[in-house]
């Protein structure tokens, strides 16, 4: 599989997601009044009290933004993007001095889904980092002409209207695997979704102090090894990025390729290794 297939076998995965995510959200709601007389007129409606329970995509827009509550600079609105249309839903995010200032809009509508991405003209919104438990998000968003964009499936790609950062990362240990081995974890991570009217739209997930165990302890241990992983050699854990984007598919960064390198080296009687692939 190449780098562009794997994208589009996730990006497929992701959409389910959210198509199943909006199902379960959406509701009858008035027009928004303060979207009166701007780009949202008609199709932003009234905002939620707090986000609802969901399925998992739901449950990690939680765990990474919070109840999306009054007090929270994000909020879950209703969302109609074209008159008829189905019901959806968007996040908004508004400048803290009023809808006037400015708004971000990604809408998402049942049907594909189709996603919306709508910036006020004039508009330079800035989040700063919100903690949320062990995650954390930032945004900058500015479309001086207006940013109004449709994609999905079926859509052609259309380059940004305007220029965008949104960055969420997340503290602490996380593994999966078995304690004691085979698995693998990682100490943080980072999630950066940029975009500009001159390059494609990309997204960069990033693997902080990744350590990988290749052998079940009771293995190492009969073949005379303490254990295994990328610190076997006393190198240390390695962070690794992965990005993903129109252009080049899913793929590691600064590979290309959808293998990384870890520094691995295990000796063993008989056995000595001094580096592995992973993908």
């Amino acid at each position: 599989m190449d780098p562009n297939e794997l994208l589009s076998q996730v990006t497929g995965q992701l959409r389910a997601l959210a198509q199943n995510a909006v199902e379960g959200l959406v509701r009858e709601l008035p027009e928004e009044p303060s979207a009166a007389g701007t780009v949202l007129a008609g199709r932003l409606l009234a905002a939620y009290d707090r986000l609802p329970p969901g399925n998992s995509l739901v449950e990690l827009v939680r765990e990474m933004l919070g109840d999306l509550d009054a007090g929270s600079p994000v909020r879950l609105h209703g969302w109609r993007r074209a008159p008829g249309a189905p019901l959806g839903v968007a996040l908004v995010l508004t400048d803290p001095s009023g809808a006037a200032a400015g708004r971000a809009v990604l809408g998402v509508t049942p049907g594909g889904p189709l996603f919306d991405v709508v910036v006020t003209p004039g508009a330079a919104l800035s989040m700063p980092p919100k903690a949320t438990g062990p995650w954390s998000a930032e945004a900058t968003i500015a479309a001086p002409g207006g940013w109004d964009a449709a994609f999905g499936p079926g859509l052609p790609p259309t380059p940004p209207g305007g220029t965008a950062t949104i960055r969420f990362q997340r503290t602490g240990r996380l593994a999966a695997g078995t304690a004691d081995g085979p698995g693998i974890s990682v100490n943080g991570i980072a999630l950066t979704v940029t975009a500009d009217p001159g390059t494609p739209p990309a997204v960069e997930v990033e693997l902080r102090e990744l350590e990988a165990a290749i052998l079940p302890a009771a293995l190492a241990r009969l073949i005379g090894v303490g254990g295994s992983g990328p610190m076997a050699g006393g190198q240390g854990p390695v962070t690794v990025t992965v990005r993903a984007d129109r252009a080049g598919g899913l793929r590691f960064a600064g590979t290309g390729a959808l293998q990384a390198p870890l520094p691995l080296r295990l000796n063993a009687p008989g056995v000595q290794t001094r580096g592995l692939p992973w993908n």
